[in-house]
């Protein structure tokens, strides 16, 4: 009997991406002139995704727009990505607590 292999999962090289980016839920899930954007901290990026640290709790499988700044122009490019996890910030304070969350890129 031949036993397969077992295949090894590759996770995208992850880079440190440290930049203000900000977002918003797509207008899908929100009506247009209510749509609220906020400010988050882009903390790495890999071909897949980014890690942004933000202030709110982003549930997951929720649809953001997130404003992603272009290297040496003074402009973002909107990109579509899908909440894939959060996790409250361990040392966050009780009244103010901060997330991590992981989102994968849509386009």
């Amino acid at each position: 009997m031949v036993t397969p292999i077992p295949t090894e999962r590759r996770r995208p090289t992850r880079l440190p991406f440290i930049r203000l980016v900000t977002y918003g839920l797509s207008s899908t899930q929100k009506p247009e002139p209510a749509q609220r954007r906020s400010e988050a901290a882009a903390i790495n990026v890999s071909d897949g995704g980014l890690c942004l640290l933000v202030n709110e709790p982003i549930h997951e499988a929720n649809i953001i727009r997130v404003d992603l700044p272009l290297a040496d122009v003074a402009t973002t490019s909107p990109t579509l990505a899908e909440v894939k996890w959060a996790k409250q910030v361990p040392w966050s304070q009780h009244n103010s607590p901060q997330y991590f969350v992981g989102v994968q890129f849509l386009l």
